[in-house]
């Protein structure tokens, strides 16, 4: 099974869109070949910066009790609620305070097309 492509929008920091130009993000996995998996682990296409540190990954679960990846990979759902926090931090934590990242993750119908080196 190929990679899955998304499209992440970040609404909490509100001051993400300020440090990043958007609050729009795209990118993929691969964890939705496990369909009990429940966070899974994306990888941008343009890395993105929090508290002036710099990620290309991003950990992402469902926000909310009894919604899972499943139901957007079957199309069963058009986007979800999740939980972010930057590959490398903590869920509880970013540097001491409560985690306050969260968004809304659906399939990319429209992949960017990427060029690699």
């Amino acid at each position: 099974m190929p990679r899955l492509a998304l499209r992440i929008h970040v609404s909490e920091p509100w001051t993400f869109e300020r440090e990043n130009e958007s609050a729009d993000l795209t990118g993929w996995t691969a964890d939705h070949r496990e369909p009990d998996k429940e966070d899974w682990i994306v990888n941008v296409n343009r890395p993105y910066v929090i508290d002036e540190e710099r990620f290309e990954q991003m950990r992402v679960s469902p926000r909310y009790l009894g919604e899972a990846f499943h139901n957007l990979v079957e199309n069963s759902l058009v986007s979800l609620s999740v939980n972010i926090v930057p590959c490398g931090r903590s869920w509880a934590d970013m540097d001491g305070r409560p985690l306050a990242m969260v968004g809304l993750i659906s399939r990319d119908l429209q992949p960017e097309t990427r060029t690699e080196p």
